[in-house]
């Protein structure tokens, strides 16, 4: 039994993958060429972003709605400084990731100081960032970056796409932090039993702080990387992606009840996302097709996700 266990631990999101790669294989047969799996990787490489930073966050029994609306906030913050103001562009993606981590910082005060369930919290902080979004850059694109900047989203690094590169710098952070360190230790106490850390004198609300900020900040690096991608920010991005990026962490493992999950089984989740729709895509499929079917996969996940709490 236990090696069974083991067995779905280690390899359950890589089998679903490997088969629906073989899938796509015969009714997609673009699917395994290099272009595609370049589009592939960026695709990975913004979602990631935004689970990966998102994860701790599940982990301590909350949940970030506005991750989506950070990331198209942040994108506009990076644009109207280094386009509008021509404030150079690594200064440009410093305030755009600071941009992303205070209003994560905001949702954390809320959320761990004030006590407001974070479902309220972030999907009111939603709204807000998303207007803001719009008045500050008048509901229009802004385009025009230099090609320093537009390398983050478009250029390469030993033959690896440069998104790879950051989201994969991110995960190697977030798995270290969460696994490694005592801040690490402390968000799966807190998310596996609140009132039992207290008592032992772990930080419940400091650690709740900051894994918002930590979500904020990565929500910020993903508004990067798709600015930088498309040479043009929106008030928009980001708005289809908080779906996306809810539905790999629950697929990755993470538990909504708190306490359980990794960062390497989040970007498990991200692969099979983005192979999902990536592959429809090909397909020809109706996005709004695609909408149900991420829905359905997160119902599912959610599902399972409850079964395997009842058993244990």
């Amino acid at each position: 039994m236990k090696f069974i266990q083991r067995f779905i631990t280690s390899f359950g999101i890589g089998v679903p993958i490997l088969i629906l790669w073989i899938i796509l294989s015969f009714f997609a047969p673009r699917f395994f060429t290099l272009t595609n799996f370049g589009n592939l990787s960026i695709q990975f490489a913004i979602i990631g972003a935004l689970a990966i930073g998102s994860t701790a966050v599940i982990i301590c029994k909350e949940i970030d709605l506005s991750i989506g609306a950070i990331e198209g906030f942040c994108a506009v913050i990076a644009a109207i400084a280094c386009v509008n103001l021509g404030i150079s562009w690594p200064v440009s993606i410093i305030i755009a990731i600071s941009s992303g981590a205070l209003v994560g910082a905001l949702n954390g005060s809320l959320v761990a100081l004030v006590g407001i369930p974070s479902f309220v919290v972030t999907l009111g902080s939603l709204g807000i960032v998303s207007g803001i979004s719009l008045l500050i850059s008048k509901g229009r694109s802004i385009y025009g970056f230099p090609e320093s900047y537009q390398w983050i989203g478009q250029g390469e690094l030993f033959y690896i796409k440069s998104p790879i590169l950051f989201t994969g710098l991110l995960l190697i952070i977030m798995h270290i932090i969460l696994k490694k360190t005592v801040f690490g230790l402390n968000i799966y106490a807190v998310g596996g039993n609140e009132n039992s850390a207290n008592l032992v004198g772990i930080p419940s609300k400091s650690t709740k702080f900051f894994a918002f900020l930590i979500s904020g900040a990565s929500a910020g690096l993903a508004g990067v990387i798709i600015s930088s991608r498309l040479n043009a920010a929106n008030p928009t991005l980001g708005a289809l992606d908080l779906l996306d990026a809810i539905a790999a962490i629950v697929i990755g493992g993470a538990s909504l009840s708190g306490g359980i999950g990794t960062v390497i089984g989040t970007a498990g989740g991200v692969l099979l996302i983005v192979t999902i729709r990536n592959g429809l895509n090909l397909m020809g499929i109706n996005p709004f097709w695609q909408q149900i079917a991420i829905g359905s996969v997160i119902l599912v996940a959610a599902v399972f996700d409850r079964f395997k709490e009842r058993f244990r």
